[in-house]
């Protein structure tokens, strides 16, 4: 609860002046790498990013590039999972 309101979000942050990466080492066993697979458990078809700064978000970054493709929707990035073809089966995995 923030400001006495139900947040509709399952994952806020609140960054302190110490950086994202500070945060999410202290929050997750293996830092972002723990983050990453918290967040894949869940399998988000979007990600949406506002903005982050820090050190050490190249996991983040890798993973998000890997896996999502980048869309924008006015100040929001959003990054929608990528979705791999349709094989013989004519289905499509992603």
């Amino acid at each position: 609860m923030l400001a006495e309101r139900t947040m509709p979000a399952r994952l806020l942050a609140l960054v302190p002046p110490g950086g994202l990466s500070a945060v999410i080492a202290e929050t997750y066993t293996n830092g972002f790498h723990g983050l990453i697979a918290a967040v894949e458990a869940a399998r988000p078809e979007v990600v949406v990013v506002g903005y982050i700064k820090g050190e050490g978000l190249d996991p983040i970054e890798t993973w998000r590039e890997e896996n999502f493709e980048h869309r924008r929707l006015g100040p929001w990035r959003l990054y929608v999972r990528q979705r791999v073809p349709a094989g013989p089966g004519g289905a499509s995995r992603g």
